[in-house]
């Protein structure tokens, strides 16, 4: 039997209380994100508390709205952040009163601390302080408060988190070491190196480990397929007048297009692994670029020759900034560090690379020589993604992932200037006389004409599924390319393991 339960569920991550009264979720409201109970009977809501801003709406990462109840049932812990400027703590709100206490003080200039899960026992909260939006690590503290214990050490992406039903371990979802999402296991006692215990791309948010009668134990998890494709189009024959390049079954994406337009560099992960790609703008002469066979790539750019591509990848700790020639061959590191560096994009003379780095604790735009070099710090108020204009002149960028604007300042540094509001980073691309934006959440395309500072729609992206991030024009405004979600497969998978009993 299936029964509604209205609105009160529209947020998400509903989760049942200890005594089975309640289902605790986020839904949104008018002015903030609301956390509220609803009868499984049925009924009225009542909102437990209203969190501080609708942050958590804007914010790149759902798991800002995950939640976990305390053993009692007394009492629920959630994330929450005043400004979007703060990073995400976690509270702990009262049931029958609202009051709330701060449990996670993460240092300042970070996402924060989301997916906060108690152990079976009561002993332990364990959490994921994230260290950018899609990177962070698994983190454990005990209930009565105390200094946070980090237990893994990957900077990597992780999707759910869940306990051995002894309290022993904890189980998590992430791409820690394969480029795809794997599970694994980290124990208390000692966390080590996690332990692989299913593979396969897709796996996340595991839930509902149990001891079975043999000694096994058993879960549930979330089986996810994506099929994410690049398509080109010509401006002036209209986009909907669309082409697919990528030819895999599984993501590709943040395609950019050559100073020419002639090109598409994108990254696909159809071998297994994220790997650097090329082909023309009508997908012929398709040939693979890196074969890195791990860790993580992103953001290919390519030099004003068409001679070489730039990209960012995780191959061990952090990430670093690579070239490679557009034939194929093997990655030269660029500007290294033990900070972390990313979406990097060359000037149009061919002599400068710029990329973002917190390698002074807060990320910002820089530029290095291509031959290598000493860093050049450019902005001093944020940088996370930034393209120079065709003179050579400017540099445009947008400042971090949560605050959609675009930016100027001279490619020698100096003054920044705001200039627009709503522009996304991966969403925009810069062309001679305009920068092209997509409108998101929506599928708009709009243009922003460099000389008179007028917005005016293009057309749509896309035949109506989603557009994902990865957008690219060629210099001469004619050619465009983007990255669309083709089909989405979600499917439960119930896996049983040997156990320790």
């Amino acid at each position: 039997m299936r029964r509604s339960l209205g609105s009160a569920l529209t947020g998400g991550f509903p989760r049942w209380s200890p005594d089975g009264r309640w289902i605790a979720c986020m839904r949104a409201g008018l002015e903030s994100v609301e956390l509220a109970l609803a009868s499984p009977s049925g009924g009225d809501s009542q909102v437990v508390t209203r969190l501080g801003s609708r942050g958590h709406q804007r914010s790149n990462s759902l798991d800002a709205f995950a939640l976990s109840w305390m053993r009692d049932g007394s009492s629920l812990v959630v994330a929450d952040r005043s400004l979007l400027e703060d990073s995400f703590s976690l509270y702990q709100v009262s049931v029958a009163s609202g009051a709330r206490s701060k449990l996670t003080s993460p240092p300042p200039g970070i996402p924060g601390d989301t997916q906060p899960t108690f152990s079976p026992d009561g002993r332990w909260l364990a959490f994921v302080r994230h260290q950018t939006f899609s990177e962070g690590d698994v983190y454990l503290m005990p209930v009565g408060g105390g200094t946070p214990t980090r237990l893994t050490q990957d900077n990597a992406r992780i999707e759910g988190l869940a306990w051995l039903p002894d309290s022993s371990g904890i189980l998590f979802a992430s791409n820690r070491a394969l480029g795809f999402t794997a599970l694994w296991q980290v124990d208390l006692e000692n966390p080590g190196i996690p332990k692989q215990l299913a593979g396969g791309a897709g796996i996340n948010y595991p839930s509902s480990a149990r001891f079975e009668k043999d000694g096994s134990f058993s879960l549930v998890y979330q089986f996810e397929l994506r099929d994410s494709n690049v398509w080109t189009a010509n401006l002036h024959t209209g986009i909907s007048h669309s082409v697919r390049l990528s030819p895999s079954a599984r993501e590709d994406y943040s395609p950019q297009l050559s100073f020419d337009g002639a090109m598409v560099a994108f990254v696909s992960n159809g071998l297994g692994f994220p790997e650097g790609w090329v082909c023309d703008k009508d997908g012929a002469n398709l040939h693979q670029v890196t074969s890195l066979k791990g860790g993580s790539t992103d953001s290919p750019r390519w030099s004003p020759d068409g001679a070489w591509i730039a990209f960012t990848s995780r191959r061990g700790a952090d990430w670093e900034l690579y070239i490679v020639p557009s034939a194929g061959g093997e990655p030269r590191v660029v500007a290294a560090s033990p900070s972390e560096e990313g979406r990097p994009s060359f000037s149009h003379d061919g002599r400068w690379l710029y990329f973002c780095s917190d390698r002074t604790g807060r990320r910002q735009l820089w530029k290095v020589a291509v031959e290598g070099g000493t860093p050049v710090q450019l902005t001093q108020e944020g940088g996370y993604e930034g393209f120079e204009s065709l003179d050579g002149k400017w540099l445009y960028y947008v400042r971090d992932r949560e605050h959609p604007a675009l930016w100027q300042a001279s490619t020698s540094g100096g003054q920044e200037k705001h200039l627009l509001d709503g522009v996304w980073e991966s969403r925009w691309a810069v062309a001679r006389d305009a920068i092209y934006f997509q409108a998101f959440p929506g599928t708009d395309l709009r243009r922003y004409d460099l000389r008179n500072s007028r917005v005016s729609v293009v057309g749509s992206l896309g035949d109506g599924r989603p557009v994902e991030k990865g957008l690219a024009i060629g210099s001469d405004g004619k050619t465009l390319a983007w990255t669309q979600l083709d089909q989405l497969t979600t499917d439960l998978v119930h896996l049983r393991l040997p156990g320790k009993r």
